[in-house]
């Protein structure tokens, strides 16, 4: 079963998923898009307050950052071995196949002939300026025009954004079930 470690490694991702679920990203949901794709006007992420994407991804940076106590990974190892339920760890299964989804996607945004997945994205606004400034991922913003921002950003949104969170909710349940002495409680999985 679960160590006192191991237990407060889970509650400790609870409360970061809580801390993101709080963010004004996700609280308000004020995303409206228009995209123009054929250049009359501006490509635009109608109602996306800058300062909400960033307070969000620096928030989610730490489920994606290999060693952090609360990556994606490593508590799905950890509750995965944990488990001995099989309806859990199907659950588990499920959230780490949206969470892989949402980065490992090969569906990608072609933006002057380079062709960028959902991780490269999520590389180059991270570490493009909103977490530091890393001179290649620099280098590639200031290479594009600042609406092709707007198409990185809207790929974001459509892809990172929904599969994560759900994810990374999923996750959250299970460890609540968990923590509750209540394994035995999950629903069954429903194969499709």
């Amino acid at each position: 079963m679960f160590s006192d470690y191991d237990l407060r490694r889970l509650g400790q991702f609870r409360e970061s998923v809580r801390d993101l679920c709080n963010r004004a990203m996700v609280k308000q949901r004020p995303l409206r898009i228009s995209v123009d794709l054929f250049g009359l006007e501006s490509t635009e992420l109608k109602g996306l307050d800058e300062d909400h994407l960033r307070a969000f991804l620096v928030c989610l940076r730490q489920f994606v950052m290999v060693g952090e106590s609360v990556n994606f990974y490593s508590i799905y190892n950890l509750l995965y071995a944990g488990c001995e339920s099989d309806d859990a760890r199907k659950w588990i299964r499920h959230a780490r196949e949206a969470w892989k989804g949402a980065f490992e996607s090969s569906t990608g945004v072609s933006l002057d002939g380079r062709v960028f997945t959902a991780n490269e994205i999520f590389d180059v606004l991270m570490y493009g300026g909103i977490v530091h400034s890393d001179p290649d991922n620099v280098a590639v913003l200031d290479s594009m025009p600042k609406q092709d921002h707007s198409l990185l950003r809207l790929m974001l949104l459509h892809q990172i954004y929904p599969a994560t969170l759900h994810a990374l909710l999923l996750v959250d349940q299970v460890i609540r079930h968990v923590e509750e002495s209540r394994v035995d409680e999950i629903p069954a999985w429903v194969d499709e």
